[in-house]
C-alpha cells in the first residue's frame, strides 16, 4: 500500500512539475521526491491535492483539490492553493501544517454565486478542518459598496464539527453556522471579516467557542475603517441552547458580540474571560447570559461598554475602563432587561460620564464595585442614573481613592426604587427628584 502511494505521489509531482512549467513556475527536480517522500500521505491515510494534479502558486487547483475530497479520505494541504469554486468537506478531516504556511486564496476569479469557499456537508459528526488559512484578496477601499462580495469562507450547519488552528483573513462573512450546529467546538481561530466574525442561531445543543481572536488580520489602512464600522459584528448569536464564549478578544468593532431574538429563538450561555477590546460593543437585544471575568474597555468617545435592551444578564468580576470621555452610558439597560453585577471594578479615573443607565422599566443589582475616580476632580455627569419606573440596588461599593474628588454618585428622577447600603464616596451627592421637581438628597447613601 506504501509503495503505492509513493508511486502515486510521485507521478503526481511529474505532472505538477510539467504544470508549473506550463504556467511559467520552476520547481528543482529533486524537490519533487523529497515532497512525494515527506507528505503524511505516504502513509496509506491521506490524500494531496498533487495527487490530483495540483500545483500550487497562482494557477488554479480546484478541481484538484475537489477531486481529493471526493475519496472522503482525510486531504492534506501541504502549501497555499488558489481555488475559484466552492469546496465541500463531508464527514473527513480537511488539514494543513499550519493556518499561516497551508491554505486557500480567494481572488475576483472566485465564483460568487458558490456557496461558501468550504461547505461542511454530511451527516452527524459533521467533519473537520484544521491547520489552515482563508485568504481573501478584497481592493483597498473605504467605500463598503466597493468590497467584492463573496460567499463566507466556511459554512458549517450541521451538528458535531470540528474547527481548530484556523487564520481566516478578509472574509464578509468568516464562519456561518446558521443551522443546527449543536455540539460544534472552535478552538484557536484568527478571523477579520467585514460583516459577520462569526454568525449562530437554530443550535439545539451546545456550541463551544474557545480561544477566538477576531482582529484585523491583513486589513490594510483604508479597510480598516469597514472593519471598524457600526455595520460589522464580530460574533452575532440568535438561537443557541447552551453557547459557550471563552479565552476571546474581540478588538475594534463596536458591535463586537450581538445577541438577538430570531424566529428560532435567543441564546443562552456563558462569557467567559473574553476581552471586549477598544470599543467594548457587547449588545445584548435578546438574550439570557452570565459574563464572568470578561474586560470592557473604551478607547473612543463613541464607544459603549454593554447595552441591554431585553433579557437577564448576570456579571461578576468584570473590569471596565475608559481612555476616552464617553458621549453615550457606558452601560445602559433598556426597559425589558435586568442586570446583576457582582465585584466590578471601573476603571475610568479623570474621564466624565455616566458609567451605567438604566430605563424605565429595566433592574439593576450591584454589589462590590469599585470605582477609580481622580482626586480633586469635579464630575458634572453621574455615575449612575436611573429613570422613573426603573429598580436597583446598590451595595458595598467604593468610589476611591477617597479624598477631594467630588460628584453625583447617583441620579434618580421620581418613580425610580433603589436600596443602597455599604456606600463609601466622600465629597459624593447622591439625589432624587420628587414630586414637585426637586432634588433631595437620598438617606441611604453614606
Amino acid at each position: 500500500m506504501k509503495e503505492h502511494h509513493v508511486g502515486s505521489l510521485i507521478f503526481a509531482e511529474r505532472r505538477r512539475l510539467l504544470l508549473a512549467f506550463a504556467c511559467g513556475y520552476f520547481i528543482p527536480a529533486e524537490e519533487i521526491i523529497s515532497n512525494a517522500l515527506a507528505s503524511p500521505a505516504c502513509s496509506g491515510d491521506y490524500v494531496t491535492p498533487e495527487m490530483f494534479g495540483a500545483v500550487g502558486g497562482g494557477a488554479d487547483d480546484t478541481s484538484a483539490i475537489q477531486s481529493a475530497l471526493a475519496t472522503n479520505l482525510p486531504v492534506y494541504l501541504r502549501t497555499r492553493y488558489r481555488i475559484t469554486d466552492s469546496l465541500s468537506v463531508g464527514r473527513q478531516v480537511l488539514f494543513g501544517t499550519s493556518s499561516h504556511t497551508s491554505g486557500l486564496t480567494v481572488d475576483h476569479e472566485f465564483k460568487l454565486s458558490s456557496p461558501a469557499v468550504i461547505r461542511l456537508t454530511g451527516g452527524e459528526p459533521g467533519g473537520e478542518i484544521r491547520d489552515i488559512g482563508i485568504f481573501f484578496f478584497q481592493p483597498n477601499v473605504s467605500d463598503r459598496a466597493a468590497l467584492i462580495g463573496y460567499p463566507a469562507a466556511i459554512v458549517a450547519q450541521m451538528p458535531r464539527f470540528k474547527l481548530a488552528r484556523l487564520r481566516i483573513e478578509r472574509a464578509l462573512i468568516g464562519i456561518d453556522m446558521r443551522g443546527n450546529a449543536g455540539g460544534a467546538t472552535l478552538d484557536d481561530i484568527e478571523l477579520s471579516a467585514f460583516e459577520k466574525g462569526i454568525c449562530v442561531d437554530g443550535a439545539l445543543d451546545s456550541v463551544k467557542i474557545s480561544n477566538l481572536h477576531i482582529w484585523p488580520f491583513g486589513i490594510a489602512d483604508k479597510q480598516r475603517q469597514i472593519f471598524s464600522d457600526a455595520e460589522n459584528v464580530g460574533l452575532h448569536s440568535g438561537r443557541c441552547d447552551d453557547l459557550h464564549l471563552t479565552n476571546a478578544t474581540i478588538y475594534g468593532i463596536p458591535k463586537a458580540a450581538l445577541f438577538t431574538k430570531t424566529k428560532h429563538g435567543a441564546t443562552f450561555g456563558t462569557l467567559l474571560n473574553v476581552d471586549f477590546d477598544h470599543y467594548g460593543g457587547l449588545h445584548v437585544e435578546s438574550a439570557n447570559l452570565r459574563v464572568i471575568g470578561c474586560s470592557f474597555t473604551a478607547g473612543e468617545q463613541t464607544a459603549r461598554w454593554l447595552r441591554l435592551a431585553d433579557g437577564d444578564l448576570t456579571l461578576g468580576s468584570c473590569w471596565f475602563h475608559s481612555a476616552a470621555e464617553l458621549s453615550v452610558p457606558g452601560i445602559e439597560v433598556g426597559a425589558h432587561g435586568a442586570i446583576t453585577l457582582n465585584g466590578a471594578t471601573f476603571s475610568t479615573r479623570g474621564n466624565d460620564f455616566v458609567h451605567l443607565y438604566c430605563a424605565s422599566g429595566g433592574v439593576i443589582n450591584a454589589s462590590g464595585i469599585n470605582i477609580r475616580k481622580h482626586k480633586d476632580v469635579h464630575y458634572v455627569n453621574p455615575l449612575f442614573k436611573f429613570d422613573a419606573g426603573s429598580r436597583f440596588g446598590l451595595h458595598q461599593t467604593i468610589v476611591s481613592p477617597l479624598g477631594s474628588g467630588s460628584g453625583l454618585f447617583i441620579d434618580a428622577q421620581p418613580g425610580a426604587r433603589g436600596l443602597t447600603s455599604g456606600v463609601q464616596a466622600p465629597g459624593w451627592r447622591s439625589r432624587i427628584a420628587n414630586s414637585k421637581g426637586k432634588n433631595v438628597d437620598l438617606d441611604s447613601v453614606e
